[in-house]
């Protein structure tokens, strides 16, 4: 009897502390212009979906994240999967469905250029200025970069008199 009444009591916490985990995830609402994409907002969430919630299975993960979609973002999302519905994909597709949907759509080209003018302003901070540049070199995928691609971006640059 003692033993049935520790089990019972152990469930609810487990619930309630998985309650607590998907309070805390915020709703996703797009606006690329200030690179809020769905892939920056799960990196915020990836530990909390793969760690913490491990046991869930797929579907309710998918059912978490549906839920966690604003007004505008899920029916684009909806709307775009149509005849089928975001249960029939798995957790990992719909992560990559998502960030394929709401993505920042500018063209590598433009966002490497963008990278590369990147200056620090009289008045800025460094140490943010750096994590700027940072994250723009990380988008920008110099890594991958061939030299002929590196070649026309030197050109494009204005020269300084």
């Amino acid at each position: 009897m003692l033993v049935d009444r520790q089990s019972s009591q152990a469930a609810p916490a487990s619930t309630s502390s998985i309650d607590g985990l998907s309070n805390s995830i915020s709703e996703f609402s797009y606006d690329p212009e200030n690179g809020v994409t769905f892939e920056s907002w799960y990196r915020r969430y990836e530990d909390l979906f793969r760690v913490d919630l491990a046991s869930q299975d797929d579907a309710w993960k998918v059912r978490l994240l549906t839920r966690k979609l604003g007004p505008a973002e899920l029916k684009r999302y909806t709307d775009t999967i149509l005849p089928k519905s975001s249960i029939d994909f798995t957790f990992g597709e719909n992560i990559q469905n998502r960030k394929s949907r709401f993505a920042e759509h500018t063209s590598l080209f433009s966002t490497r250029y963008q990278c590369l003018k990147l200056a620090i302003g009289e008045f800025d901070d460094f140490l943010d200025h750096l994590a700027v540049v940072n994250l723009e070199c990380e988008k920008s995928q110099f890594k991958s970069m061939a030299d002929d691609q590196l070649k026309i971006h030197s050109h494009m640059q204005p020269s300084n008199p």
